[in-house]
């Protein structure tokens, strides 16, 4: 049997025990019901589900879809850090800085109990980067172009100009992207030359692309020289340009957008 000394110099028996450390602080993880399915949470490799109560300064990964961008991790004594060294990565959302948002790894930390961290995502915004190979394109427009016919970022980035057409003439990949000169006229009196151009496919309606008509002449083949951007603004098939005579031969194109004069 247990044998004790005899002597107790104190006993206390308390109703809780001191363990040396209080509650974990825990903070609520939401987003708004329009943007479930744009983006995913994890925590410790496993996904983080709407609404979900996680530790405050516990590390998190977001990861937007295709097509979509992180605008903001925020809330009320909400402080977020990511840990790639940018800390500050959401105040650039929205800024056209050939920047895309796709993903934040890093804490989030309450400074209270009961506070939430909202995640908003958005598609697209601003110009894409070189490295995508599309430069320059709008990258709001390509992106709602997409996500309507279906498109991955990998589709469009490794696809190049049956896409890239496609876009440009708002239909989907496989219509045909023909533009043709259907006729020109001269005025002999004003000396300038109306054009008409016309979509082959009846699903290209030129006044609603994702480009503008650049139309070169010049006196010589090939043709070369300073394009004039005429964005397209009739609806239909059809559009009718007016340039001044300047050469013997015209050539129309459609381009990504207008470039911005030097200043």
């Amino acid at each position: 049997s247990f044998q004790g000394t005899g002597a107790i110099d104190e006993f206390v028996i308390a109703d809780e025990a001191d363990l040396g450390g209080g509650a974990a602080v825990m903070l609520t993880l939401t987003w708004a019901e329009a943007d479930i399915g744009l983006f995913t949470v994890k925590q410790n490799g496993s996904t983080v589900t709407r609404d979900s109560q996680i530790e405050s300064g516990s590390a998190i990964e977001v990861v937007a879809n295709d097509w979509y961008e992180l605008a903001s991790i925020s809330g009320t004594g909400i402080t977020i850090a990511e840990t790639d060294g940018n800390d500050n990565w959401y105040t650039e959302a929205g800024v056209a800085n050939d920047s895309l948002l796709t993903n934040f790894v890093g804490t989030v930390t309450a400074n209270d109990t009961g506070l939430t961290a909202t995640i908003d995502a958005q598609q697209f915004t601003g110009t894409l980067p070189a490295s995508t190979g599309l430069e320059g394109v709008s990258a709001s427009d390509l992106a709602a172009w997409a996500v309507l016919n279906k498109y991955s970022l990998a589709e469009i980035v490794t696809g190049g100009e049956a896409y890239y057409n496609a876009f440009l003439l708002d239909v989907p990949k496989g219509t045909d992207d023909t533009i043709a000169i259907t006729s020109i006229t001269v005025d002999s009196g004003t000396g300038e030359v109306t054009i008409t151009v016309e979509a082959v496919s009846a699903l290209v309606d030129l006044g609603n692309i994702n480009g503008c008509l650049s139309v070169v002449t010049s006196d010589t083949l090939p043709v070369s020289g300073e394009p004039t951007y005429i964005p397209f603004n009739a609806p239909g098939g059809v559009a009718t340009i007016v340039i001044p005579n300047s050469g013997k031969f015209i050539k129309v194109t459609v381009e990504a957008t207008q470039p911005v004069p030097a200043e």
